[in-house]
């Protein structure tokens, strides 16, 4: 919190001083201004979130909620788990379980990881929660049922949830992020330090975007580069949908670059993809200045981002993105304020704020909304348990005197959501220094 207060009060003292530019006419000039008062009105109106817990997103809990408040009937819950929505969880008696079908296990991992972190304070509930991309619940259908995705536009009644990227379950991009974009927290620490190896004046300036095009909004930023390539760098690489060269716009396909890569350029583009883009949290810890296009797609953190204090926005149709560009580069030390006082935020977005604040808050405001109780919930047969949050921690007891090899071989025994519970333990285990199996290996 302070380092940021410091931060924009560098910026305001910039703004004011700001000298004109030299060799600018008086109507380029007046550009500038414009965007300057963009800035200061956004700055004056700010208020950082303060809270330890994250609460301050609980607003947006409250808002996806507010369909279902008068109650979520039995009924209505059968008709969610019929129509296959999502993936049908339960928790009864502190245990979580979970239909057999999930269509991307590490996504349901990554989600299976935080219930299980605050599942012993939680009562007995069930949900369907979708791990696909795209929203479920258009505004059309009546009556609206509850359905938790990840993303969504105004359009829809999905409640947005942090998505499991906040643990793991990030999408696979081949060759270099074969099984995915891995735990999150590890990953932001390779960012941090890329970005450190990056400072502002060492980062090069032109404007940098790779990425696959499962959305033909980012075209306006290739054929750019192909026309300046010293203002913009941007390239399609393939994804699986890939065919010929006409998926990359009749050019061949560039290669895949590291997210840590990213790192070296100033001026990073974040478009949405099929829905939100995983990456926009990522580029915000390079200490580059973002260039968010569109503001229709959101997660759950996106209202806490606003426009002119923690990145640049840009029309979905990039008419302006030229002109922000010039801007930038003509005005370096206000951008690089901008830039470099998003990261402390970024950093806030961690595994302990998605369990910590939102989950309290999202089980909470499910609860008191669903009306649920312990009588009407029976395990699904259809169901199999995922474990609970002491199942992993009492058999790493029972046998922290056993040798690593054993405790693989013990481990068989036990269900696969418990083996991955106990290796994250040993990771837990590890860094905070405690005595830990893994000294044997």
């Amino acid at each position: 919190m302070e380092r940021w207060v410091r931060s924009q009060l560098r910026l305001w003292l910039l703004l004011l001083l700001l000298p004109p530019v030299p060799g600018c006419q008086k109507e380029s000039g007046s550009k500038w201004k414009v965007f300057i008062d963009q800035i200061n009105r956004a700055l004056e109106i700010y208020e950082p979130c303060s809270s330890q817990n994250c609460s301050c997103y609980h607003g947006v809990i409250e808002e996806d909620l507010t369909p279902f408040r008068g109650g979520i009937s039995r009924r209505m819950m059968a008709e969610v788990v019929r129509r296959k929505l999502g993936t049908h969880y339960q928790i009864i008696k502190n245990r979580l379980y979970r239909e057999n079908d999930c269509m991307f296990p590490s996504r349901c991992s990554g989600v299976e990881h935080f219930i299980l972190e605050v599942i012993g304070r939680l009562p007995d509930m069930e949900m369907v929660i979708n791990v696909r991309d795209y929203p479920q619940v258009p505004k059309w259908m009546e009556p609206a049922i509850p359905v938790f995705s990840f993303s969504k536009t105004s359009e829809y009644h999905d409640i947005m949830y942090p998505a499991w990227t906040f643990w793991e379950g990030g999408p696979a991009v081949w060759p270099i992020y074969p099984t995915g974009l891995g735990r999150w927290d590890l990953f932001r620490e390779d960012l941090v330090r890329s970005a450190a190896q990056w400072p502002w004046k060492k980062k090069n300036s032109t404007a940098y975007f790779r990425g696959s095009r499962t959305s033909p909004e980012r075209d306006p930023l290739i054929l750019l580069s192909r026309k300046s390539p010293k203002l913009v760098d941007a390239e399609y690489t393939k994804n699986q949908a890939w065919k010929s060269m006409k998926d990359t716009l009749g050019k061949p396909a560039a290669k895949d670059v590291h997210l840590v890569d990213h790192c070296k350029y100033k001026y990073l583009f974040n478009f949405r993809g099929v829905a939100a883009s995983f990456r926009l949290k990522h580029l915000f810890l390079c200490g580059s200045l973002v260039f968010h296009v569109g503001d229709e797609w959101l997660e759950f953190f996106y209202p806490q981002l606003k426009p002119w204090v923690h990145y640049i926005p840009v029309k979905t149709d990039l008419s302006n993105v030229q002109e922000l560009l010039q801007f930038v580069k003509a005005n370096d030390d206000v951008a690089q304020e901008i830039a470099e006082s998003t990261m402390p935020h970024t950093e806030g977005c961690t595994e302990e704020c998605w369990k910590d604040g939102w989950m309290d808050g999202w089980m909470d405001g499910w609860m008191g909304t669903a009306g649920l109780t312990k009588s009407y919930l029976q395990t699904a047969q259809t169901l199999t348990s995922r474990g609970t949050g002491q199942d992993c921690k009492n058999w790493i007891n029972a046998n922290s005197h056993l040798p690593f090899e054993e405790l693989i071989r013990t481990s068989l025994y036990l269900s696969t959501a418990n083996v991955i519970q106990i290796l994250q333990l040993f990771v837990y285990l590890c860094v905070d220094g405690m005595r830990m199996v893994c000294n044997d290996m």
